[in-house]
């Protein structure tokens, strides 16, 4: 069991890589590319893998890699809700609970909607705020956070953050 301290650590690393990750602007072509980057790593770590990117409410990328399937499906509308009703990944909404000894119930929420689990992550333009989401699942929650972070500082050619 974590304490409060590597808890708190854990949200301030991940809110850092929110601040960090983000885009100047985000195309279509962006969408792809991202998704795309997301398939070859799920590939690589012979990951079944569900994929889906959107901005503005609007599915702009979806895939299943491998076995994936409905219920992979699922799990990422439950973590793009946190996002978009957040404006943070669940992983760190996941974080924020745990600090507050709380639940997405003990917030008012829907557990059945929603999840704090990691997987769901604000595509975040650079002075304007959250315009969509990227969601994956498929892995440990944690490593699902993990790949999108991978991921995203591929495209964003930030290999060293």
């Amino acid at each position: 069991m974590a304490t409060k301290e590597e808890i708190l650590a854990l949200y301030e690393e991940v809110a850092a890589q929110e601040e960090q990750l983000c885009y100047s602007a985000f195309s279509k072509q962006d969408a792809l590319t991202l998704g795309l980057r997301l398939v070859k790593e799920a590939r690589a770590r012979q990951a079944d893998l569900a994929i889906e990117i959107g901005v503005n409410g609007v599915v702009w990328f979806s895939a299943l890699v491998g076995n994936a399937n409905a219920d992979n499906q699922r799990w990422m509308a439950r973590k793009r809700r946190v996002v978009e009703m957040k404006e943070m990944s669940s992983y760190r909404y996941g974080l924020y609970l745990q600090l507050r000894d709380q639940t997405i119930a003990d917030q008012g929420l829907d557990p059945v909607l929603m999840t704090d689990k990691g997987g769901g992550f604000p595509i975040r333009l650079a002075g304007t705020g959250v315009i969509g989401y990227v969601c994956v699942s498929g892995l440990p929650h944690t490593e699902d956070h993990a790949i999108i972070c991978d991921a995203l500082k591929n495209v964003l050619h930030l290999e060293e953050a």
